[in-house]
């Protein structure tokens, strides 16, 4: 099969080729990847994303310039200061991509993924954990912090901060067995 275009579109293809490349040069930096994991959770002004991602006021602004002429992300004024937001949610399905291409063919990256959830995880979409939920198969927790619970969460979902979940495991959920609700004591299923 012939690499050129039909018809003399050999231009056309180039351009299409070129700027998909600089969508994904966007996307090829761990801070850029950061910023963008923040603004699916919520619009931010650049103080803001200095001090979640932990990045000196003038790195994010370098960053959000690349990722404004990738078409990534889009802001708008609010009085003094400049907020920026994610341009559509369809700029998360690339980045989603090449977590899983990677997390599935580089070792250190499915490592990283492992760490990041805590070991054991089972992935469920959308659906089928509402529809868990619906049936009383499942618990919504988001650990979230409380800006990012408020900012969106799956309906249902109950919000315990990381720290306080860390402190009621230690405590043994006593309230929740004074409540006489059922717990389960032993390894975890394999």
């Amino acid at each position: 099969m012939s690499t050129h275009a039909p018809g003399g579109h050999r231009a056309a293809t180039d351009e299409l080729n070129d700027q998909s490349a600089n969508a994904g040069k966007a996307l090829a930096n761990t801070h850029r990847v950061e910023i963008l994991d923040l603004l699916a959770q919520g619009e931010r002004s650049v103080e803001v994303l200095s001090s979640r991602a932990r990045m000196s006021v003038g790195l994010p602004s370098l960053h959000l310039q690349v990722l404004r002429r990738a078409g990534l992300v889009i802001s708008r004024r609010e009085v003094n200061r400049i907020v920026y937001r994610l341009a559509g949610d369809d700029v998360l399905v690339p980045l989603s991509a090449l977590r899983s291409v990677a997390t599935a063919r580089i070792a250190d990256a499915d490592r990283a993924a492992r760490t990041f959830l805590g070991g054991l995880a089972e992935v469920v979409g959308r659906a089928e954990l509402l529809g868990r939920r619906r049936l009383g198969q499942a618990v919504v927790v988001d650990l979230r912090p409380a800006e990012r619970y408020e900012a969106g969460h799956l309906p249902g979902a109950v919000m315990i901060p990381l720290d306080e979940l860390v402190a009621r495991l230690e405590d043994g959920f006593s309230e929740w067995r004074r409540a006489g609700l059922p717990d389960v004591v032993g390894p975890l299923p394999a």
